[in-house]
């Protein structure tokens, strides 16, 4: 008995073997979404994009335009207004990472907020770029969102682990599983990409799900320039300066 339990866990060995050998690289699904988006010279083609949106927050009634700026090498800027709120804005000028929020005031970003916020405001970055990313692994075959999609887990140069999704059929990055910087800590949040269009050269989802506690926020595009932004749009605020200089 002995004998049969040892020949099939060696069986059952081989088989989760053989099973992790036939999944994709990260690589070549990271080259696979990159190809189905547009390649990298239509990502290349771009030095400036100007989103315009709308944020939806429906459990709570809560809903606003939001226009996002984006420029290279790593600059990055939003702003929205929520009403009963206000006005919320957030930038990233290449060093100092900020927050502009009504309820809460000015506030500097630091640690793993300002860490996945310098990730996200670089401009020409790919999803595993060695800048920001130690290694990347894809781990399992399983289904995100109701549709089959690989899952590749993510590790940073700051040591954070995350993971994402890639659409086995298209090649699209679908989702994160990836905590999000809070006024209340790091909370688990899973992000959902869908409903992919193309703006100029490049195809990019118009509709993001970001899940957190129970709560959806749902962000719509609308439209896409490429027209050169100029830099002053992400220029510190009098608030954001004042309190650099407190510090």
């Amino acid at each position: 008995m002995k004998s049969l339990t040892t020949a099939a866990l060696l069986t059952l060995g081989g088989l989760t073997a053989a099973q992790a050998q036939a999944l994709p690289s990260a690589a070549s699904l990271e080259a696979k979404f990159l190809q189905a988006i547009g390649g990298k010279d239509a990502l290349a083609a771009y030095s400036s994009r100007t989103l315009y949106a709308r944020i939806e927050i429906p459990s709570q009634g809560i809903t606003g335009p939001l226009v996002v700026w984006a420029k290279a090498p790593n600059k990055l800027a939003t702003r929205t207004v929520i009403q009963g709120l206000g006005e919320v804005r957030s930038g990233f000028d290449g060093q100092t990472g900020w927050a502009l929020n009504p309820a809460m005031g000015p506030m500097l970003m630091e640690g793993l907020g300002l860490d996945q916020l310098r990730q996200q405001a670089d401009f020409h970055g790919t999803p595993h770029n060695p800048k920001w990313v130690d290694s990347a692994t894809t781990v399992l075959e399983e289904p995100f969102e109701g549709k089959p999609a690989y899952k590749v887990k993510v590790r940073t140069k700051w040591g954070e682990e995350y993971f994402e999704y890639y659409d086995k059929a298209t090649g699209f990055l679908v989702g994160y599983n990836r905590k999000q910087d809070t006024p209340m800590g790091a909370l688990e949040a899973v992000t959902v990409m869908t409903q992919y269009k193309p703006f100029g050269k490049v195809m990019m989802p118009t509709v993001t799900i970001v899940k957190v506690m129970g709560i959806e926020q749902v962000v719509t595009a609308d439209s896409v320039t490429t027209t050169e932004i100029p830099d002053s749009v992400f220029a510190l605020p009098p608030e954001i300066l004042a309190l650099k200089k407190g510090n």
